[in-house]
């Protein structure tokens, strides 16, 4: 027996000592693999919109992050509840080893509504507060929420179920819940730098309209031109000191099949825009807040001099050119009744017919007459200083 005890011994405490160092092993080699970093990237910088007349645009920004060695995990909040998913680019800037990659993204639309919020947490605990008649909580109840049909919430609660329980319910916050539209990323850094992500994407929810006001000289047959471009954005999100690229007329469009996302674009288009050079500036003050329009392919683009705030569910305004000397000319037509209808069916003594003239307007698009720019489609409102000064409507045309 003690020969026995003699050779357990060093087998037990070599045993010890494997696990003893198995374990620090471990431990060592855990410490070494951080948890993917979380990041919540709101700062928008260098933010650019290219925006079409049929309710799509392209949204080119840069965000800035923190990163850490290792994996890093970005949310892009403030992106448009409207974006095309296939449609995002991401671009890492910088061209050296240290350069971010991203190996993988996703986009969550959110939740609109109370009820879309409620099915995010079928099978999951919440709570029903009940208030009595002044406003404070009298009871509560938890349970596992279940849904039925058409909005209809069950809450099991022990052996018992609850239809429509009367009461507020009560959701816990959960990381997988997202309220509002964003993008999130996966992204590894070869080492903790600071680096700016280029974020692009098509979206609907962004369309421009333009209209005219000429105000007619008493003295002299020149007209006081403006043009306007009306900018309405339903994405959403609001976008703050942006650069603004009008674009007139509708490039094609690839589509997806069901209807549901109409506006899917070649990621070759986009790269083409990203590489358009910068509109020729003026220094023409009655030019408006533009430059003047460029070509872009057989379209044109207008671009605005100055970043602006485009904010959502707003039509903002924008003086798009004017001029203050265009020089018009007054034409006064009408049209004489047949002799048919002068003379009546069958002869006799002439009718008496009385003929209302047509009075229109003309002016030429060139530079001798102060404009000479491509001057988008709208319609055109023309008013006239009465003997008070004070203007007065007198008719309305179009521009084709």
């Amino acid at each position: 027996k003690g020969k026995h005890r003699m050779k357990n011994r060093p087998l037990v405490a070599g045993c010890a000592a494997a696990v003893l160092l198995g374990v620090l092993w471990y431990a060592s080699k855990s410490t070494t693999q951080a948890v993917p970093k979380s990041i919540i990237a709101t700062e928008r910088k260098e933010l650019n919109l290219t925006i079409y007349h049929d309710d799509f645009g392209m949204v080119r920004e840069v965000r800035p992050n923190s990163l850490q060695q290792g994996e890093n995990h970005l949310y892009l909040r403030d992106v448009s509840n409207q974006l095309d998913p296939q449609s995002i680019l991401l671009r890492w800037l910088g061209n050296d080893s240290q350069t971010p990659q991203t190996t993988s993204h996703a986009y969550d639309l959110g939740v609109k509504t109370g009820e879309s919020l409620l099915h995010r947490y079928m099978g999951k605990e919440v709570e029903v507060v009940r208030y009595n008649q002044s406003g404070y909580p009298s009871d509560t109840q938890k349970g596992t929420l279940m849904a039925g049909e058409n909005g209809s919430f069950v809450l099991q609660s022990g052996d018992k179920f609850y239809v429509q329980p009367q009461g507020t319910m009560v959701v816990p916050t959960l990381p997988d819940v997202i309220p509002m539209p964003q993008v999130s990323l996966q992204a590894t850094s070869n080492a903790s730098q600071s680096a700016n992500l280029e974020f692009s994407y098509l979206t609907r929810g962004l369309s421009w309209s333009t209209d005219y006001t000429g105000t007619l000289s008493p003295d002299s047959d020149t007209m006081n031109l403006e043009c306007w471009a009306t900018v309405l954005n339903k994405t959403g999100t609001n976008y703050p000191n942006a650069k603004v690229t009008l674009v007139a007329g509708s490039p094609n469009r690839a589509t997806v099949a069901g209807g549901k996302m109409e506006m899917k674009v070649m990621r070759e288009e986009m790269m083409m825009q990203r590489q358009m050079p910068a509109a020729r500036d003026t220094n023409d003050a009655e030019k408006g807040r533009f430059a003047n329009p460029q070509a872009l392919g057989d379209l044109h683009s207008y671009a605005v001099k100055t970043p602006t705030t485009v904010v959502q569910e707003q039509m903002n305004r924008l003086l798009m050119l004017g001029s203050k000397m265009v020089k018009v000319l007054r034409d006064y037509n009408t049209r004489f009744p047949s002799l048919q209808s002068y003379y009546g069916m069958w002869g006799g003594e002439p009718a008496n017919h009385k003929c209302s003239v047509a009075v229109g307007l003309t002016f030429y698009n060139t530079e001798n007459n102060a404009l000479g720019e491509p001057l988008p489609e709208g319609a055109i409102r023309l008013y006239e200083p009465d003997k008070e000064g004070i203007a007065q409507f007198i008719g309305a045309g179009n521009i084709g």
